[in-house]
This record gives structure tokens, sequence and C-alpha cells, in this order.
């Protein structure tokens, strides 16, 4: 249960292969008739692990990389000088390359609905389940869930087997539980798309857990897309501030919130930590708000009808403003970047305003007080983890889900649920979280209600 393929950090395999000896030597031989005659028919091009689609995104690509200084950056440098009509910075993806993109990511996928997969087999669930897989692209497993048990799982942290004993001086933890096969617990498989159902005492199904792997994964540009994403939650993990320090890992945040819970105000998250320029902190807060709006795009195509349709239920009848910041006012449009090609879709819908990164991050056995059933969250690079840990755990559902990058999990938030703890130094995950907080709901239904009077941060930077 605990094998799995190894599939590592696009980011740290290509950072290897760009310090390596043998590239960085083939590197300097390279010529500008090299570069303007062979493009990616080049070795070094095509030999790397990112599918860089020419020579001017793998050398910017190359040349930002952290701690990359002295020689190897006076060589990526010089190269870029090569360059024939060289860009200094990104530039904007045409009408068509915007069409192209969307189709490459969405198709014409229609987003799939458990309901009425059962009613084509005419009630049938066990025939249901067997076809599931072919009909669907995922499995269907029927799984009750226990009564919720906070003595066994509240603030407990939680291992898979073989894992190596978590501090337990820090504050809140209460002790260690192990989760395996054996304790009767379903292990998601890296390579595995379920969707967890359970039948109550009508027999209505109802939906427990989504797991659906590869999304987005098969798109020609998939490897620079899911790069600039995992960059997206480096740099906020690094600038921003820490919102569970007595956490393993990183969590920050975007978006609506009330602070801290003595301030009782709401508004935008006040998140950075450090001291960044005006045009920085916008840039980086636009990256927040293109990958979380990409992320709420690709959940609103892959997701259930019955995940996505009582979310959106929710967010129509509470009338909630789109994603903004401090620095971004909240509205329609979003930009993502992928291989150094803006793409502005200025009329998109944007993600809901609560948004989470999270980096090599690890959390004992709690629930969440969600005004919504659901939770979504995004799995964006995985490493380390050949041997197990970093998983998703529904603890009353008995279901621990293998990390892999380009997974979506819908779970039910008022669940026991946590992260298993890391098995070895260096290993972890990276991705976002969609959130629909109990406490900013009933506060911004009170803001409505009131017209505005009270302790409320203005919602736009114009009202500053």
């Amino acid at each position: 249960m605990d094998a799995r393929p190894s599939t590592g950090s696009r980011a740290i395999q290509f950072r290897a292969y760009v310090l390596c000896p043998d590239t960085l030597a083939a590197l300097a031989l390279v010529t500008t008739a090299d570069i303007q005659e062979l493009g990616i028919l080049h070795p070094v091009l095509q030999n790397s692990p990112r599918r860089h689609s020419n020579w001017e995104t793998f050398l910017r690509s190359a040349a930002s990389l952290e701690g990359i200084d002295g020689e190897p950056r006076r060589l990526f440098r010089h190269l870029l000088n090569a360059l024939p009509n060289s860009s200094k910075g990104p530039h904007k993806a045409s009408h068509q390359q915007k069409h192209c993109f969307i189709h490459s990511l969405l198709g014409d996928r229609e987003r799939p609905s458990i309901k009425v997969h059962i009613a084509k087999h005419d009630g049938n669930i066990e025939e249901a389940i067997r076809t599931s897989l072919a009909e669907l692209g995922f499995k269907l497993v029927i799984r009750q869930r226990e009564p919720e048990n906070p003595k066994k799982y509240r603030n407990v942290v939680i291992v898979e087997k073989d894992s190596p004993l978590p501090n337990l001086n820090k504050p809140h933890r209460r002790g260690v539980y192990t989760v395996t096969p054996e304790e009767g617990f379903y292990f998601v498989q890296p390579d595995e798309s379920v969707v967890f159902i359970s039948l109550d005492k009508n027999t209505d199904v109802i939906l427990e857990l989504v797991v659906l792997r590869g999304v987005a994964l098969d798109a020609h540009f998939s490897g620079p897309l899911y790069d600039w994403l995992l960059q997206v939650v480096d740099k906020a993990c690094n600038v921003r501030r820490d919102c569970r320090p007595y956490h393993l890992g990183k969590m920050v945040q975007w978006g609506m919130n009330l602070g801290a819970r003595h301030c009782h105000i709401l508004g935008w998250a006040k998140s950075y930590c450090r001291k960044l320029s005006d045009s920085a902190m916008e840039t980086h807060d636009k990256d927040a708000i293109g990958s979380m709006s990409l992320f709420w795009a690709l959940s609103r195509a892959y997701l259930p009808t019955e995940v996505i349709d009582p979310i959106q239920e929710y967010l129509d009848e509470s009338a909630l403003p789109s994603m903004g910041t401090r620095n971004v006012a909240s509205g329609a449009g979003f930009t993502i970047e992928v291989d150094d090609v803006k793409y502005e879709f200025s009329t998109a819908e944007r993600a809901p305003p609560e948004g989470t990164a999270t980096y090599g991050y690890s959390f004992p056995g709690h629930t969440d007080g969600s005004a919504t059933n659901w939770t979504l969250s995004w799995i964006v690079d995985e490493w380390g983890n050949e041997t197990g840990g970093n998983s998703y755990v529904d603890l009353s559902l008995k279901v621990v889900v293998l990390p892999a990058s380009g997974t979506l999990i819908a779970h039910r938030p008022r669940g026991y649920h946590a992260t298993t703890v890391a098995k070895g130094k260096g290993s972890g995950t990276a991705g976002f979280t969609v959130a629909f907080t109990e406490r900013v709901a009933k506060a911004y239904a009170e803001f409505v209600a009131s017209k505005g009077v009270g302790a409320v941060i203005p919602f736009s930077p114009a009202e500053h």
C-alpha cells in the first residue's frame, strides 16, 4: 500500500539539470547560430526536465533560479543577450493563444454527476460502480463514515507506518495515531482517482470525498504551468505571514478574513511579513489571484455537480465578493503566466474570496467551521514521498490520500481530517486551498445587514 512511483519536484529536477557540469559545459559551447537555427532541437533543450518551447524561456528560467550566481549566471545572461530581439519580460498572449490555452486545459469537458450516472443505470448502484471508471474517469467506492470521535482524533498527530515520531512538545498536541490498512484505512494510490460515496438509511447516495488525479497534466504546457504555480506558492510562503506557526511547514493566506480572533475586523488579509514595495505586493497579489482563479475554474470543470452546485448556491445567496486583496480590488479578471507568456482573462470569473497556500505543511486532527459542506484543495507539487508521508487523511471516513502532483481534492471540512507527517527530511507537498469559513460568512452577512456600519476594513484599495 505504501509503494508509489517517484515523481519528485520538477523545480528541483530542473535546478539539478541546469547546474550539472555536463549541461554547463554544453551551454558554454552554444553559439548564436545554435540558438537561431536549431531552436528546440538542441540537445540541451530536449533533455531538460521542463518542457520549454524555446531557448528564451529556458534561459530565463535558468537565470531566475534562486542562488544561481557566479559563472553560471554570467553564462545564462550571455546567452540571453544573444537571442534575436529578446524581450525584456513576459509578453501578452494573443486571442488565439488564450483560446488554445483554455481548450488544452478544459477541452469539451462536461462536469460529471454521480446521481445522473446512477440514474443512467436505472438506479442500480452496483452497476454504476462497476462502470464508473470507464464512463466517468474515476472509481466510485462505497464507504460509510464513522461517528466523529474528538477524543480519538482532536489535535492528535497522524503518522503512517514506520514514520519517525514527531515532536510533541509543541502546543495543542495530544498524542500520535498511526494509520494503516490493518486499521481499516483505504489508501488512495498516486495514480488512482476515486469518489467515495455513502448510503443513508433510505439508500440515498451521499458524496463524502473526491480525489481526482492528473488534473491539467495532459496539457502540452503542463510542465511550465505547474512550475509557475509552484513558484507562486514558494514566493507566497517566503513573503507572507505563517498563519499556523505551531504546525509543521507553512500556511499563508490572502483574500478575506477576520484577522486575529480578538480583533473582530472583517476585510482583506494583511498577510505580508516582509517590507516590499507597492508594485511588488501588487505583483504577488495578482499571481495569487491568478493561481486561485485557475484552481477555481478547474474545480468547476472537473468536480462533480454534487460538489460545485451547492458551493455556487452558497456564493450566490451570500453575495460574497470575488477574491481581492489590499492591493488588488475585488472584481472580474485574472492573469496567469506560462513560459514567459501572460494570459490575461479580463472578464473571467475569479475565485471565491478566501484562499491559502501551503508548503511542506502538516496539521494534526481537527475540524473546520465551514459555511459549506466542502473545502477544495489542489496539490501542485510533491517531493520525497516515495516511502510515505505528507498524505491527506479523512479520519472518520478512514481514507488516506497519498500525495501526487495534479491532485484535486474536495473534502468534508466538518469531519475530522489531518495530514500525515513527513517520513523523511526534504519531503513535502505544495498547493492551494479554497475555503468557506463560517466566521467570515457570518461577519459578511452582518456587514451587509448593517450597510457597512462597524469596524470593517474597506473592500477596495481605492477606499483607503
